[in-house]
């Protein structure tokens, strides 16, 4: 059996022996549902389980959503600390943000804030006092959160009063575009978006691509998208850990070609997808919704919508 296969195969023994220890739970305060995974996993395991879930590996991004993992982790009988969903595992250095992109200097924990040094790892879990630098390898347990969503906005989606007057709003898609010019390796272009409240772009159909494609964007050459190689072997999951099996996934013929090193996902001129290796410098496209939860503060409305539950 090949080490892909092996792979793959250990994880479908993960997500079918991972059974549920308790439901995910809904609290007001957090704005959605959250859920203990007892079983331990790797942080690559945990954060794969939980895009499966239609969730995010939690992080303590706000102080509602750090007081209830804080809860969550005292309440628990298993002396051990948990994955929380920041790391540094997009970026070969010690910048730790969350799935979100949020930089753990912004969050309200640095009481809690260990002695960080990446030498000693990629990936960070919490305790019940502390956070603390851990090898992405170690297994522990995490938590799972599901943000409730906004349906119940009155908001015109076409009227939209920029923070940053280079993102662009595309009313075919929803989403505000920025094209950046100054070539980036994928890490860097990572970081760049997350710094700007955002995410490396990601193309979630053919109509989207073909909304990027009419921006007007440069037709030659190649810019990085949110997509890369998980584990170098054709895993591709974007940086929201979804598969390009739910993606748009139209490749340029002569993708396969033999390429070593990481390999990160370009979008050409003709609104096919590509691959370079993740170190190579390439423009980029950065994505975010009209309104950020990370620069805005929410709505009251939002805690108080309906929701379908789990």
């Amino acid at each position: 059996m090949s080490l892909a296969a092996a792979r793959a195969a250990a994880l479908l023994l993960l997500l079918a022996a991972d059974v549920v220890w308790c439901k995910y739970v809904f609290d007001a305060n957090i704005g959605g549902w959250m859920k203990a995974h007892k079983f331990v996993a790797t942080w690559e395991e945990a954060f794969i389980k939980c895009r499966s879930e239609d969730a995010l590996l939690m992080s303590p991004t706000s102080k509602e959503l750090a007081l209830a993992m804080r809860a969550a982790v005292s309440s628990t009988e298993l002396p051990t600390a948990y994955y929380i969903g920041t790391s540094a595992a997009f970026y070969p250095g010690d910048q730790y943000l969350s799935i979100e992109g949020i930089p753990l200097d912004d969050m309200p924990v640095s009481d809690m804030i260990d002695r960080l040094d990446a030498r000693d790892g990629k990936c960070l879990s919490m305790d019940r006092e502390r956070i603390r630098v851990v090898p992405c390898t170690s297994r522990l347990p995490y938590i799972c959160y599901r943000k409730q969503k906004d349906n119940n906005s009155n908001r015109n989606e076409t009227e939209y009063e920029p923070y940053d007057d280079e993102y662009k709003l595309e009313a075919s898609t929803g989403s505000c575009y920025k094209y950046h010019a100054v070539e980036r390796t994928w890490h860097d272009a990572y970081l760049t978006c997350a710094d700007e409240g955002a995410h490396l772009v990601v193309i979630n159909d053919e109509r989207e691509a073909r909304a990027i494609h009419a921006l007007g964007l440069p037709t030659s050459g190649y810019m990085f998208i949110g997509i890369r190689d998980w584990k170098d072997d054709h895993d591709w999951l974007s940086v929201h850990g979804e598969s390009l099996e739910s993606l748009y996934a139209e490749w340029h013929d002569g993708h396969e070609d033999e390429v070593t090193g990481e390999l990160c996902g370009v979008l050409d001129g003709l609104a096919k997808l590509n691959h370079f290796r993740c170190d190579d410098e390439r423009h980029f496209l950065c994505e975010k919704p009209p309104k950020s939860a990370r620069l805005l503060p929410p709505r009251e409305e939002q805690a108080q919508a309906r929701y379908n539950r789990f």
